[in-house]
């Protein structure tokens, strides 16, 4: 069986011999199929959007109604949309969505189709798993590559655009190095061999991409960052980047609305690093073995989203959120480090995680300290060697479905810690020195020894559990699920409307959110905060851990509405190996 994208291949191979026999032939609309017809991409913003790295305000009900105005980080605009991702097709004679697929010949985005309009249209809503940036790059003419939409009905092509590019972002060859003073406005820079030198990114809107394939790394001098960017906006970096010798691999300093997406951090001192630095995302990064922290979230990096994330081996901790709030981390593992998997400290307030699995760190797999009113959701601690999970004067937090097993402590420690709750499944066992450990603090949210519920908690207590049976190949780090496991694997059930937890924040507003599932991020659809709401499309999550499945997207089966209504759930075809 072919895979898609030798599909879109085979198809595209045809639309071009359809536009040499619709040239050759005198003109008219080409023909893919029979009954199909020609439209056009265009950016969906067409005044502020129409260039990669483009960023207008979310002020509009959903992703296709914004206002089309420029987003202004400086201003107190929080969240904004990259329109430079948003294009769209009209499809002719269509008022109807039923039935209506649509891919890209470079197979790189997801779209959405659109019947607020008529006839409809299809919008791309964000990049694909596994894609980015670099996957739309000709690295060797240094260009856009050409790309066309399809429209399918029943297995047919009904609609198309013709091969075009489809940004007008200049893409510059840069294996010099940079100071930032050869960059400009809205350019895109492509690094094809190791220049071995430093880039500063010396313009906003700036793309920095290393080539598939290529390393790069950073010059003779020493503690230096290999990649920076110091009070920018709107800017892109992709690819590997060992960071041997040099202070950071990557640093963002002061720098607002900018994608680290498919990189890989190695080596440095610190992997990647932001000072300040708010309403980043950060997807699909692999840091290893840093001195000192993997990735570090630092003074006041507020409101970033951090997703699909694995840390191994670095000297101190996986993932640090240090005096930063509003951040969302789902989907990340993190193993081998001297001291926390992952970290939230110094009033690290209102962030939001997400499965994640912490397994063989020294100090703690998941530690708080003076943090609080943070979600902690579909968690494994398991085979480190202090506690599975630490709270340090920390309050007001949720812990929504935890297993803490085969730590060499505690499985809970819980010390001077007030107002937590407890809730969903909580699975412990076989930590050495106690399941739970509790001192001080007004309800903490478990009771000392027996993790009994407490104050506000109403956790299902599952004890006696182990995860050494759970990982495909945990000795090589790859954590997926094995699918003979019984213990964090498709144990959580399908929700309902009804199976619901509450929420408060630290300005003391609340929410109401799904459990055992997850909102589905840049699908046009709700707000993009990982929390299942109302009216929003979702990932079922059946694990307690960073992985959910593989595969592609499915229905998860009908919705029963409840306290939360409209959801419609989705899952991956697959659990577990």
């Amino acid at each position: 069986m072919m895979r898609r994208s030798q599909v879109l291949s085979v198809v595209f191979s045809f639309f071009i011999i359809s536009v040499l026999l619709s040239s050759c032939g005198g003109g008219g609309d080409t023909i893919i199929e029979t009954g199909s017809v020609q439209s056009t991409v265009t950016p969906l913003y067409s005044a502020n959007g129409n260039n990669w790295n483009d960023y207008i305000k979310n002020d509009g009900s959903d992703l296709f109604n914004a206002t089309d105005t420029v987003c202004d980080p400086a201003a107190t605009d929080t969240t904004c949309i990259h329109a430079g991702e948003i294009l769209s097709m009209v499809v002719p004679g269509r008022s109807s969505c039923a039935g209506l697929t649509a891919t890209d010949r470079l197979d790189a985005f997801n779209w959405s189709c659109d019947n607020s309009v008529n006839p409809v249209r299809f919008v791309s809503t964000g990049f694909q798993a596994d894609q980015g940036l670099s996957d739309l790059i000709d690295f060797n003419s240094a260009t856009f590559a050409e790309n066309f939409l399809l429209v399918w009905e029943s297995g047919s092509v009904i609609a198309a655009s013709s091969p075009a590019v489809w940004w007008n972002n200049p893409v510059v060859v840069n294996n010099d190095g940079s100071n930032g003073a050869d960059m400009n406005i809205g350019e895109i820079h492509i690094i094809t061999r190791n220049a071995n030198a430093t880039y500063v990114i010396g313009a906003d809107k700036v793309g920095l991409l290393v080539k598939p394939g290529v390393i790069l790394t950073g010059s003779a001098t020493l503690g230096e960052d290999v990649v920076s960017a110091d009070t920018r906006n709107f800017v892109w970096v992709e690819g590997v980047v060992d960071g041997t010798g040099d202070l950071n691999a990557i640093s963002f300093s002061s720098t607002r609305f900018s994608v680290i997406n498919n990189v890989s951090a190695v080596n440095a001192s610190q992997g990647v690093y932001l000072l300040m630095s708010a309403n980043n995302k950060l997807n699909k990064l692999y840091v290893e073995n840093s001195n000192s922290f993997g990735i570090i979230i630092f003074n006041s990096s507020d409101n970033n989203a951090l997703s699909n994330i694995i840390c191994i081996n670095n000297g101190d901790t996986g993932v640090i959120l240090y005096s930063s709030r509003s951040n969302t981390l789902n989907n990340i593992t993190t193993t081998g480090h001297q001291f926390e998997g992952v970290l939230l400290t110094n009033s690290s307030y209102d962030n939001t995680l997400n499965n994640i699995t912490a397994y063989n760190n020294v100090e703690a797999g998941i530690s708080l300290s003076s943090s609080g009113n943070n979600i902690l959701s579909n968690i494994t601690v398991s085979s480190n060697s202090n506690d599975g999970l630490f709270l340090g004067l920390s309050s007001n937090n949720i812990l929504n479905n935890i297993t803490s097993a085969d730590n060499g402590r505690y499985g809970s420690h819980l010390l001077s810690s007030s107002d937590n709750r407890f809730t969903g499944q909580f699975q412990v066992g076989n930590n050495t020195t106690l399941a739970c450990f509790v001192s001080g603090g007004t309800n903490p949210g478990l009771t000392d020894v027996t993790c009994a519920n407490q104050g506000s908690s109403d956790a299902v207590l599952t004890t006696g559990v182990s995860t050494t049976g759970s990982f495909v190949d945990s000795a090589n780090n790859v954590f997926s699920l094995l699918q003979s496991d019984m213990v964090i694997r498709d144990v959580l059930a399908l929700p309902t409307g009804n199976d619901t937890y509450n929420h408060s924040w630290f300005d003391s507003s609340s929410i109401v959110t799904l459990r055992n599932a997850i909102e589905i991020g840049n699908d046009g659809i709700g707000n993009d905060n990982l929390l299942c709401e109302s009216n929003e499309a979702c990932l079922y999550t059946p694990n307690i851990a960073a992985y959910q499945g593989h595969g592609d997207l499915i229905s998860a089966g009908p919705f029963t509405d409840g306290t939360i209504t409209g959801v419609t759930l989705k899952k991956y075809e697959s659990n577990g190996y």
